[in-house]
């Protein structure tokens, strides 16, 4: 566990300011410079300008409009066009993005300066965010033009921003209109009856007081238009269903249906995107290919990902009719190829009857070490090979090489089981730098044959594409005496490094993953320095990561523990209700605990996904703490949490009985 270094503070979380105002002849200027922690956006002073529109205060940074509820409406209706982003300060991906967004907001102030950019923290502005749908799980643009909301999912490039804005300013650019509708709408009483009778069809289920339903059903309206396909796409109303809502999620929601089977939307939403994503849908799943050159040429263009091959004497067999659904349900992750004849291959795995049909896979060749002898794990028989289940279950077990390469593309498909081990390396593919990459990785495949898929993973990843997962096993970059760095995501959700001074060989790895089993490794968690007993005088006390275990898991007490962010600006109003209810008194068996997460990590039973995040745990749900789910921090709401869930009523005041 690494300490990193306290700075005093002022109450909860303390981030230093300074500001100066300035005037000048027709409007005033703000500036405002901010430091930041380095690890986060703009390390640098951020200059903030505060301009008058009419009424309207608004401040400018790095050009960019900074968006609230009190100028965003004025804002959209002053501008015809005008690129709204839409995150959170503490996500990595935001900052990531913004950075580009105020590079290109740079460059429109200077050559298109009638074009504005803007943002908005989600976690300031529920309403707005409410009311324009906005999700806030990744960054999302949203396109204004005349007051009127649309659809923005272009490269998030500095470049790409401006030219798709510079050419929405041109006359022959209009937005999407609303055409004829191609989306006749469905009762739920038809759903079934429709979908079953059909051998592809497609349901959009939306709300219609929702605007990001309005936004899809619009660029969807104008797919339709160009695939020109009639008696297959439809629309479902469920702003009355609470049964479909509680399925389905929140509208709007896109659903394929091949013969009633349900599989899920995942390509674009916007018009020209969707329309290349659906019809590739409507086309089989499979490529046939006819002869051995064919499948050798297939093979050969197609190394990315693993190749699913299936032979069948005829196509009547029912094992067809599971590689079909297979491929279905797998599409864009796997190829899967129907072969005419069967092809002698070592990729091949026989499930029954090699006569009547056979499916195998075939792995990228970078994926396949001939150096190693691989252990059948996984046996298939014509008696147990009857179920989609068994037959995904063979492919994604045989998908998954000895040690593969593990990438930001496939990392949260082809490599999500756990436990699995990362070695982090400098993968090298060129003619130059592929020796030396199996050389490190065959040190790997040595231990990783002689345990089966089913009970951990072995892969390898670039460390310059992974830093951020470096830095939070604590391992330290590859360098010219550090080759390889080693870590396991735990079945737990921990995170388990090696931490080790010594050459990385077999011998260690094998030693590192048998600890791991043994259950003898400790967990990776950043943690600052704890504050001595004279330091954390207040109501609520700051609590380290080396601290956790101590004074929560041990603690005979009821805690309340909030996670917090320097950069979220609603965690002040948790911070400030926390500190009225602890300074009272009223809960004498709770302990009223804050966590800085941008130093420290929690355990992975008190997940933080995002801020504030508030838990509840009392003596008996340790390792399983209640979350809070409310989106109001004030005293009353929190009154109500607590007392809903402490060991020990609080004691009311003589005002309060």
């Amino acid at each position: 566990m690494t300490d990193i270094p306290r700075t005093a503070r002022s109450g909860i979380f303390q981030t230093l300011s300074l500001t100066f105002i300035l005037s000048v002849t027709g409007c005033v200027h703000a500036q405002v410079l901010h430091h930041h922690p380095d690890h986060l956006h703009n390390p640098v002073h951020a200059e903030i300008i505060t301009k008058h529109f009419g009424d309207t205060d608004v401040e400018f940074e790095h050009n960019v409009i900074i968006l609230t509820k009190d100028n965003f409406y004025y804002m959209v209706g002053a501008h015809e066009i005008l690129l709204a982003l839409f995150g959170v300060s503490w996500d990595p991906k935001y900052n990531e993005v913004l950075s580009e967004f105020e590079r290109a907001a740079g460059i429109l102030q200077k050559d298109h300066p009638s074009m504005c950019l803007g943002r908005m923290d989600v976690s300031e502005h529920p309403e707005i965010v409410k009311k324009l749908d906005v999700r806030g799980e990744e960054p999302q643009f949203m396109f204004f033009y005349k007051n009127r909301a649309y659809a923005f999912e272009h490269s998030w490039k500095a470049e790409a921003i401006v030219k798709e804005l510079i050419k929405r300013q041109e006359a022959a650019w209009y937005p999407p209109q609303n055409l004829p509708e191609h989306l006749p709408e469905l009762a739920k009483a038809d759903i079934e009856r429709t979908v079953t009778s059909k051998d592809f069809s497609v349901i959009i289920y939306y709300s219609p007081t929702r605007l990001s339903s309005y936004r899809l059903l619009m660029e969807l309206e104008n797919a339709l238009a160009t695939i020109n396909v009639p008696d297959t796409f439809f629309k479902v109303n469920i702003a009355d269903s609470k049964d479909l809502r509680t399925v389905l999620g929140v509208p709007p929601v896109i659903k394929i249906y091949r013969k009633g089977k349900s599989y899920d939307y995942k390509g674009p939403k916007v018009t020209k995107g969707m329309v290349t994503y659906l019809r590739s849908q409507m086309q089989p799943p499979f490529v046939r290919l006819n002869t051995p050159k064919e499948v050798e040429d297939f093979l050969t263009k197609h190394q990315d990902k693993p190749t699913v091959l299936g032979y069948f004497e005829t196509e009547k067999l029912p094992q067809f009719r599971l590689f079909t659904e297979a491929a279905n349900t797998l599409r864009g992750d796997l190829y899967f190829v129907l072969v005419r004849q069967y092809i002698p291959t070592m990729g091949w795995e026989e499930h029954a009857d090699s006569e009547k049909w056979r499916v195998g896979v075939i792995l990228p060749k970078r994926d396949s070490d001939p150096d190693i002898v691989v252990a059948k794990d996984i046996s298939q028989s014509k008696e147990n090979m009857r179920s989609l289940e068994e037959l995904l279950a063979f492919i994604s077990f045989k998908s998954i090489p000895v040690v593969g390469h593990r990438t930001k593309k496939n990392k949260d498909t082809t490599y999500n089981r756990k436990p699995l081990l990362v070695g982090y390396m400098n993968v090298d593919w060129s003619k130059n730098g592929e020796k030396e990459t199996l050389f490190v990785r065959h040190r790997i495949a040595q231990i990783a044959v002689q345990y089966p898929v089913s009970q951990i993973t072995f892969t390898i990843s670039n460390a310059n594409d992974f830093k951020d997962e470096m830095q939070r096993f604590g391992l330290k970059d590859i360098g010219k005496d550090t080759e390889l760095q080693l870590g396991i995501f735990g079945s737990d959700g921990e995170m388990y490094p090696l931490v080790t001074e010594a050459r990385i060989t077999s011998a260690v790895i094998q030693d590192f993953v048998k600890q791991y089993f043994e259950g003898k490794l400790i967990p990776y968690y950043r943690s600052e320095t704890p504050l001595s007993e004279a330091e954390n005088t207040d109501a609520v006390k700051i609590l380290s990561a080396k601290e956790f275990d101590q004074v929560v898991i041990k603690s005979d007490k009821d805690i309340l523990l909030s996670f917090c962010h320097p950069l979220c600006k609603v965690c002040k109003t948790l911070e400030e209700s926390m500190l009225k209810i602890a300074e009272k008194k009223d809960y004498t068996g709770v302990q009223f605990l804050a966590m800085d997460t941008s130093l420290n990590d929690p355990p992975a039973s008190y997940a933080v996904k995002t801020y504030p995040t508030l838990y509840m745990a009392t003596p008996k749900n340790k390792s399983a703490p209640i979350k809070y789910n409310g989106k109001d921090y004030t005293t009353k709401e929190l009154y109500k949490f607590l007392d809903k869930h402490v060991s020990s009523p609080r004691v009311l005041a003589k005002t309060e009985l």
